[in-house]
């Protein structure tokens, strides 16, 4: 099962030195091709919310499964309500790789099935 294009995105943002003190815009991968239809028009959070990096602390109630790590929560939130499905989203990645998102970050949620979860990708952007 595919999700429509309301409950993905495809973001690109460069990445402030100082990221953990601020918020700032991303952008879209890509444009969107408007067609009226809020499903396919719709992204997660909009065509350019802000990203903001905040220091979580350790996983909570580790296991062997999922080991306790530092984290940092990535929180998108939108910056209209056009064109948004939700006001926000956040995700946690290891704090030892949030470093290696500099100087651009490029952050992909399809939506598709990947072992039962939709998959999240957050590569370094050239």
């Amino acid at each position: 099962m595919v999700m429509p294009s309301a409950g993905t995105f495809q973001y690109k943002a460069i990445v402030p030195v100082k990221f953990d003190e601020c918020s700032w815009p991303v952008q879209l991968d890509q444009p969107v091709v408007h067609t009226g239809d809020s499903l396919h028009d719709s992204r997660l959070v909009g065509a350019c919310p802000c990203l903001r990096i905040t220091d979580s602390g350790p996983t909570p109630n580790p296991s062997s499964s999922r080991p306790e790590v530092l984290r940092s929560r990535f929180t998108l939130t939108a910056s209209e309500r056009q064109n948004a499905s939700v006001s926000s989203a956040s995700f946690y990645v290891e704090k030892d790789l949030t470093s290696a998102f500099q100087p651009a970050i490029h952050c992909i949620w399809h939506g598709r099935a990947v072992q039962g979860s939709p998959f999240l990708c957050c590569e370094t952007a050239t």
